[in-house]
């Protein structure tokens, strides 16, 4: 082994193939640079995680925008319920009937 494989402050060996092979120093820099990487970002999901209130918050976000779409569909079903032409006539006749029976209630309460 020469003095050149193992001094970092010594620049990358030349592969004939491949270019520059990277020194164990600089392999150690990515390593320590990915780990930083995945350390922030498992930090950032531990504090997410930690913050009750923003969970809450968006938790009621999701839920009122789900009542919404429900709401939306619904108003348009009924929409379309109440535009046949069999529901006209469906609430007249439950309106006649309701009347002809309030009608003979109070006959017969005349009558006692």
């Amino acid at each position: 082994m020469s003095a050149s494989e193992h001094d970092p402050a010594l620049p990358a060996q030349e592969h004939p193939d491949a270019g520059p092979i990277p020194s164990e120093r600089e392999l150690l820099l990515e390593q320590i640079e990915e780990t930083r990487e995945e350390l922030g970002a498992t930090v950032d999901a531990l504090a997410h995680k930690a913050d009750i209130k923003a969970q809450v918050h968006e938790k009621v976000e999701e839920r009122k925008e789900h009542l919404h779409q429900v709401q939306v569909e619904a108003t348009g079903r009924l929409r379309e319920t109440l535009d046949r032409p069999a529901v006209p006539a469906a609430i007249a006749a439950v309106a006649v009937l309701l009347l002809l029976i309030r009608r003979r209630r109070r006959r017969r309460a005349a009558t006692r």
